[in-house]
């Protein structure tokens, strides 16, 4: 539960799927799923309506209206839909050197199977909606 999702272990050969993932490889694999699942739009899986993000393009039209919204929106995404991270918050990120993009700060705690360990994860949002993740 811990490692990574169904499909990356399904891709691996037999010896990497005997091998324990270290703390690298599972945080490599929650920040994967990160990125697909803030740059899919809430509404397009079929399966599942509410994964995805909200259209950011729509939901930037009021800046200061939008933060608020994004916050409470990257939170809950997380929430439903990466069960190896817990106790998530989310924090505005204001950048003057980067006009044009919103950056969020998002504290969380990485379950593994040794224990969580608190990590913090950079998100950037740009003017198309594209949603950058670091570490």
């Amino acid at each position: 539960m811990f490692e990574r999702r169904l499909l990356s272990r399904i891709s691996d050969s037999e010896e990497a799927r005997q091998r324990r993932p270290d703390l690298n490889d599972i945080l490599a694999d929650v920040l994967s799923h990160l990125r697909e699942l803030f740059n899919i739009r809430k509404g397009s899986v079929s399966i599942r309506s509410d994964y995805g993000m909200v259209d950011l393009n729509s939901a930037l039209g009021s800046f200061t209206d939008a933060i608020p919204l994004l916050e409470a929106e990257i939170a809950s995404q997380i929430s439903k839909f990466e069960p190896r991270l817990n106790h998530v918050n989310v924090r505005y990120i204001p950048d003057k050197d980067k006009p044009g993009t919103i950056g969020f700060a998002i504290h969380v705690v990485l379950e593994t199977p040794d224990g969580g360990r608190k990590i913090k994860v950079d998100t950037q949002i740009s003017q198309n909606g594209q949603v950058r993740i670091s570490q």
